[in-house]
């Protein structure tokens, strides 16, 4: 028999650990394929990925499963959650087409871990994390009874799109490489004619593009990027070496 003090720490930890279970959210997964795997996360069941994921974004964390024989080099990740009765929603959008030397976000037959915040995969557990576009709010999840996860986007490296991509993460991703080209086109024969590129760009860094001219909103934030750079060649040449899109595709039902 416990000593009656061993006893009752035992109770007091067993009733804290219940009562941390009921604070977090219920998740219910959308869109999980027998080609991409979706789970919740579970440290006991996926060890590799424990000290990946904090204890404040355990309850929103899903393990994603590449099952297939191809790299991934796109992913966005929705939460859909409540805050005071009002529906809201945050996503993790990341992609492998913003850096000069393209690396795939995750391999084929690997895991990776995702939150609001970070994506890891097993490749970078000891290595660092995937940052996408962080919410501002995600704090606010957790207190919500019920959180929709869903996998809105995956891109296979052959350009294979699955899922319903309702945020329009295609038409971002082309937009965003379409403006590159442009600002860097422009920019480099301005100064090839011995003209000041602000000029150029500065029309383009205070327009109000609309939020579905993907374009305009790209080409008004690498144009405010280039004016603000204390690089501004470096930085034109990296939008000169970011790597061409592959052709998209979704395979016939």
């Amino acid at each position: 028999m416990l000593p009656r003090v061993w006893l009752s720490l035992a109770l007091f930890v067993c009733a804290s650990l219940r009562l941390e279970a009921e604070l977090l959210p219920k998740l219910t997964l959308s869109n999980s394929t027998s080609v991409i795997g979706m789970s919740p996360f579970n440290a006991e069941l996926y060890p590799v990925f424990k000290d990946a994921v904090s204890a404040a974004d355990s309850g929103l964390a899903v393990v994603i499963t590449n099952n297939s024989d191809k790299k991934i080099v796109v992913c966005n990740i929705r939460w859909v959650y409540s805050v005071a009765g009002r529906t809201k929603q945050t996503a993790l959008a990341i992609d492998s087409f913003l850096t000069p030397k393209a690396q795939p976000l995750l391999a084929p037959r690997q895991r990776a871990v995702a939150t609001p915040f970070a994506f890891t995969s097993e490749a970078l557990v000891s290595g660092g994390q995937i940052k996408g576009r962080s919410p501002a709010n995600g704090g606010l999840m957790t207190t919500s009874p019920e959180v929709l996860v869903t996998l809105d986007l995956v891109i296979f490296d052959d350009g294979e799109v699955v899922g319903p991509d309702e945020q329009h993460y295609v038409a971002d991703l082309q937009g965003r490489t379409l403006a590159a080209k442009y600002i860097s086109e422009q920019v480099s024969a301005a100064l090839a004619r011995g003209e000041n590129s602000a000029s150029l760009l500065s029309p383009l860094a205070s327009s109000i593009p609309l939020a579905d001219d993907h374009v305009g909103v790209w080409k008004k934030q690498f144009a405010r990027e280039l004016l603000t750079s204390p690089i501004r060649e470096r930085y034109l040449q990296y939008l000169q070496s970011l790597p061409t899109l592959p052709p998209f595709y979704r395979r016939q039902p």
